[in-house]
């Protein structure tokens, strides 16, 4: 049977966006920023990572070692 959970695709859609955005030169800083920030409220990238069940250090070090987009490759330092 498939459950279907409009909330929880939302927050994917979300993520995936945010991933896209790594690869668009005009939407790539504040992708990083996203991705690299310590907030917790609803929307932010460790609340998503919560929502979803992934580990946000998980997907961080994945975005460090696999060399996504410019700025990371050049300046930004993930935790």
């Amino acid at each position: 049977m498939l459950i279907i959970n409009p909330e929880r695709d939302l927050w994917i859609a979300v993520f995936e966006k945010a991933l896209e955005d790594l690869t668009r030169e005009k939407y790539e800083r504040d992708a990083w920023a996203w991705f690299r920030s310590s907030d917790k409220g609803i929307g932010s990238f460790i609340w998503v990572c919560r929502y979803l069940g992934i580990q946000p250090t998980a997907v961080r070090r994945t975005l460090r070692q696999s060399g996504f987009g410019s700025i990371e490759k050049s300046a930004v330092t993930l935790v």
